[in-house]
């Protein structure tokens, strides 16, 4: 059988959630660097030598690890809510990629939780 055809705005309401979902968190690393950077008193080459220390890699490794599914997330929320958009079959998957991408952003917070205590207790102790 012949898959059904989609909608014509279909691949405008794809394009415009993957855009948001890729300059989401783009912008969002961008304004919390640009943000350390202007309250900080540091040189240019003080900020960045502080921002390569391994213990800010990490924290913005971390902060990216959460970043990335709470906006893919985001993406297939927007897909979701183009009401009349999709066929059932194709909101299902979607739906189902929003479930995966939730169960990822969980372990990933849980993850990040359980790293951060630890760093916080190693740095207090060191």
């Amino acid at each position: 059988m012949a898959e059904p055809a989609k909608h014509r705005t279909s691949h405008r309401t794809i394009r415009r959630a993957r855009i948001i979902a890729l300059l989401m968190p783009l912008g969002s690393v961008a304004i919390l660097l640009g943000a350390a950077a202007a309250t900080t008193g540091l040189s240019i080459e003080a900020f960045f030598a502080r921002l390569a220390s391994p213990l800010v890699v990490l924290l913005i490794i971390l902060f990216i690890s959460i970043l990335f599914p709470a906006y893919m997330r985001i993406y297939y929320t927007l897909l979701l809510d183009a009401k009349g958009v999709f066929t059932a079959s194709e909101r299902r998957t979607y739906q189902a990629g929003k479930q995966r991408w939730e169960g990822y952003l969980l372990r990933a917070a849980l993850v990040a939780a359980v790293l951060l205590v630890g760093i916080a207790v190693w740095v207090r102790w060191h």
